[in-house]
């Protein structure tokens, strides 16, 4: 159902990868002919692109990690201005969620997981489509493929064309502070490379989340799978194979380590951007229209990722529940309920330690309105700090 929308995002996150730096170096291929992702194994390409992921690992790592201490270290007096400082720091974060996914991808082992993985989630799709071709989509599951879709475009809008965005904008006040902490090696090295490999390490994690949550309401009661007949040996093998894709993806996002780190990540991104916005608006004509955008834009897509992270991946495990429960209310007969006693609710841990409530449950709500509890929080504290 998502393989189609998925297939074209990993073909475009190879391409803006390769025309980023101006196709001197990547760590994927596209053919055009199998229409699959090949990951490179020797080559300038590959070579370059491993160059490059150990200047940003050894040497842009530490030196904006360094000097985003060194603020914090100083007085107000020789901090510079509102502006530095934001910029410095989203650039500092933008380089830190890049390394582990760099070092990742830089070693073939890690390539060829992230394809195996992605290829194996969209060739368990097509099975699935061939389990159900008989069966007509619902108006849930239509709309629960809809939302993924424009969720993960505009997310990949954002990410893909803030970097040049901002690069070619030549009378900003944020032109040559861009400059100075971001863009200046990257108009050597490619603009786009450092949002277009964290862009392509998010994506299979959520690839991941879209297949399962659209696949867990197409076999729930809400999507009309079991009141079409579906023998019950094959809902129960559907519910078990999406189990293996979540262990899958689950054990990809822990060894990119970025994804596992993605609550404390967008809780700072959203609340440094809530506190700029608001900061910035208080000045009133003195404020920096270029600032204000890119923290709305920054705001969005941390946003869209929890909406990912959290909200599809714990409705998933609620849809989950609730089609465990269906069929043990519909099917009466005692080898039915010992193998449905054996199934727990599918969720994709993007954790590195799960509970044993999660473990049993799957993922709640109230980790996505711990998010929004903590940027209000954390937003609030600053302003009152600042005042």
């Amino acid at each position: 159902m998502y393989h189609r929308e998925a297939q074209k995002h990993l073909r475009r996150a190879v391409k803006i990868i390769d025309r980023s730096c101006f196709g001197m170096l990547n760590c994927f291929e596209w053919d055009a002919k199998t229409k699959r992702v090949i990951p490179l194994r020797t080559g300038p390409k590959w070579r370059n692109f491993r160059i490059l992921c150990n200047i940003f690992i050894f040497l842009l790592g530490p030196v904006f990690v360094t000097r985003s201490f060194l603020i914090t270290r100083s007085s107000p007096s020789n901090q510079g201005s509102l502006v530095a400082i934001v910029v410095t720091f989203a650039a500092t974060l933008f380089v830190v969620a890049l390394i582990p996914i760099a070092w990742n991808l830089r070693q073939l082992s890690g390539t060829k997981k992230y394809i195996y993985v992605f290829e194996t989630t969209m060739r368990l799709e097509r099975y699935f489509e061939d389990l159900c071709q008989n069966l007509e989509l619902n108006a849930t599951s239509l709309q629960a493929v809809k939302i993924c879709t424009k969720l993960v475009n505009t997310f990949f809008l954002g990410l893909d064309y803030i970097g040049p965005f901002l690069n070619f904008e030549r009378f900003g006040k944020l032109y040559s502070l861009f400059v100075l902490t971001i863009s200046g090696i990257p108009s050597i090295l490619g603009g786009l490379f450092l949002m277009a490999t964290t862009g392509t390490g998010v994506l299979v994690s959520g690839y991941g989340i879209a297949c399962l949550y659209v696949w867990t309401l197409r076999i729930s009661p809400s999507g009309g799978a079991i009141e079409a007949g579906l023998p019950f040996e094959t809902v129960v093998h559907m519910h078990n194979c999406l189990r293996h894709v979540t262990i899958l993806h689950s054990e990809l996002a822990q060894e990119i380590v970025t994804t596992c780190f993605h609550h404390a990540i967008m809780v700072l991104v959203s609340t440094g951007g809530l506190y700029s916005i608001i900061t910035e608006v208080a000045e009133g004509s003195g404020m920096s229209v270029m600032l204000s955008l890119v923290c709305v834009v920054l705001t969005i897509i941390a946003f869209i990722l929890e909406v990912f992270c959290i909200y599809f991946v714990a409705m998933s495990s609620q849809e989950s529940k609730r089609f465990l429960r269906e069929l043990r209310r519909n099917n009466l007969n005692r080898y039915k309920q010992k193998i449905l006693k054996t199934l727990l609710p599918n969720y994709i841990t993007l954790e590195f330690i799960s509970s044993a409530n999660t473990f049993k449950n799957g993922n709640e709500m109230e980790y996505f309105a711990n998010y929004f509890t903590r940027v209000k929080d954390n937003t609030v504290n600053l302003l009152l700090a600042n005042k």
